[in-house]
């Protein structure tokens, strides 16, 4: 048990390196640090915010069973883990964990695959312009508020397939984004507002059978084909000035309120 402050910030691991079975009653700062072989961590209870920013991590990474306690609510209102602006050169799984703070991995750059599934986020989630080199999945995925992946580059595969966005409030945006391999959201649902605002899809993207509410595809472009088969859209949806180079599949689909395709452009077949 640590019951004060850890500080590790610019140190180097030359080593692999295990965390496991321990309780940290205060802060985590591990600012610029540089883990050269693999990591875990695991079974770790974790009471204050965690800031992991500027960090880079040039093996495996594996996050397993941490639990966020929320034991004062003035202390929890501030808590996050904090990964803006670190690299992960090879593989990292976060998949199974429920994170019950606040989560940053903006500017990040992921370099393998990067395993988010069956993953939990209670508060709010920020990716914002992260690049993903590796294939990354957020498969059964469930973000309860904010989902913030704008300005992000998908490099490779994106796999969001039956995943769950703004389960109680908040709102998911992907604006900005690149896609440039295959982007799959079959059977996903946004539960509010969703923005793919100047997206670009260079490959296939699917998101047949899923439900959105509020959703705006405004100026994005979608190099190759779109399916929306049997998907159903709640409330207003917007496809203005959308360009569709590709084949689009909107069979079955349900559109609940308006759906406004003005000055868009269809050129597959």
């Amino acid at each position: 048990t640590f019951k004060g402050m850890v500080n590790f910030c610019e140190s180097t691991f030359k080593k692999k390196a295990h965390f496991e079975n321990l309780i940290f009653e205060d802060e985590i700062y591990s600012v610029d640090t540089t883990f050269e072989e693999n990591v875990e961590f695991r079974d770790l209870t974790l009471k204050r915010k965690v800031d992991f920013s500027d960090s880079k991590f040039k093996g495996h990474v594996h996050f397993e069973n941490l639990s966020f306690i929320k034991e004062d609510k003035n202390i929890c209102e501030n808590a996050y883990i904090n990964f803006e602006n670190s690299t992960f050169e090879k593989n990292v799984s976060f998949c199974d964990l429920n994170f019950k703070w606040k989560v940053y991995f903006d500017n990040s750059t992921f370099k393998g695959e990067a395993d988010f599934r069956n993953a939990t986020f209670e508060e709010e989630a920020n990716f914002k312009k992260a690049t993903f080199e590796g294939e990354v999945k957020f498969n059964k995925t469930r973000f309860k508020k904010t989902a913030n992946f704008e300005g992000a580059t998908f490099k490779d595969t994106a796999d969001f397939r039956g995943a769950k966005f703004n389960i109680n409030n908040g709102k998911t945006d992907f604006s900005n984004t690149i896609s440039e391999e295959y982007v799959q959201f079959s059977y996903a649902s946004f539960n509010k507002k969703v923005r793919f605002i100047n997206t670009k899809f260079k490959d296939n993207v699917d998101f047949g059978g899923s439900r959105l509410g509020f959703c705006d595809f405004t100026n994005s472009i979608f190099e190759k084909n779109a399916n929306f088969q049997n998907s159903t859209f709640e409330d207003v949806t917007t496809f203005r000035n959308t360009i569709f180079k590709g084949k689009v599949n909107f069979t079955n689909s349900n559109f609940k309120t308006g759906v406004y395709f003005d000055n868009s452009t269809f050129e597959g077949d």
